[in-house]
């Protein structure tokens, strides 16, 4: 792809490499090396301290098994890594996560954008200029609208309202327990949205109708903590995210 930033998942990257018992860096100049050299590329790195969603909901991410120890000083190292391959780095501010800070480059690039992570979370700012982008052994697996929609029967713009019911376990959120990925779909066809799916029960099916009754704080909690910020303050200017070389 020519005239693309490419916006790089720092810890995702770190996990894979880690559990594949690949070297980092040179992950990193590979991508280099088949993309190209491209000259727009920025590696989003996560900040310390808690985020507002762990603070809002203390249970956020709190079932994860801690990290390994060498995986911690590879996390460490990343800011340093990257200096070394030229890649520019941008820490999510305090309060906020690496995910904000892609979610946020993404919205205010110009031209087309390629985020490269596994992580599904990014999926809701998925757009026509706007990818996802990874790799799974040798093959390079790209991310579109379609293919979102064809996957998971919702369109990037509803994946909040998806995860709202399906939750996130990963992320220690449940959504509504009983409803899984197809009857989710189902339902976000049939109303368009979380929102108007608990707004009308008396119009869907007995089977989700009870399960819903009494999780509607649970939906929606899960929504607005996986939904990600696309308006921080980052101290790399706009004009520098999108210029073309």
């Amino acid at each position: 792809m020519s005239h693309v930033t490419y916006l790089i998942d720092g810890a995702n990257w770190c996990h894979a490499a880690f559990h594949a018992d690949v070297d980092i860096e040179a992950m990193i100049r590979g991508f280099q090396k088949r993309a190209r050299r491209p000259p727009n590329v920025f590696a989003a790195l996560e900040g310390p301290g808690e985020t507002w969603r762990a603070r809002l909901f203390p249970g956020f991410k709190a079932g994860r098994e801690e990290k390994d120890e060498e995986l911690v000083e590879m996390l460490a190292s990343l800011p340093g890594i990257f200096s070394r391959c030229g890649i520019r780095t941008v820490t999510a501010p305090s309060g906020y996560e690496a995910d904000d800070v892609l979610a946020t480059m993404a919205a205010n690039a110009s031209g087309r954008v390629m985020i490269l992570t596994a992580d599904t979370d990014l999926i809701q700012v998925v757009s026509d200029n706007v990818f996802l982008g990874r790799r799974r052994g040798g093959e390079a697996l790209v991310t579109r609208p379609r293919d979102v929609a064809r996957r998971y029967g919702v369109w990037p713009s509803q994946w909040t309202d998806y995860l709202g019911l399906v939750g996130k376990p990963s992320n220690g959120l449940a959504g509504v327990p009983g409803i899984g990925a197809k009857g989710a779909a189902s339902l976000i066809r049939e109303f368009g949205s979380l929102e108007e799916i608990l707004k009308r029960p008396v119009r869907m099916k007995a089977e989700y109708r009870a399960k819903l009754k009494g999780h509607e704080d649970e939906a929606r909690l899960t929504q607005k903590l996986s939904t990600l910020k696309r308006d921080l303050a980052i101290p790399i200017l706009i004009e520098k995210i999108s210029r073309r070389v």
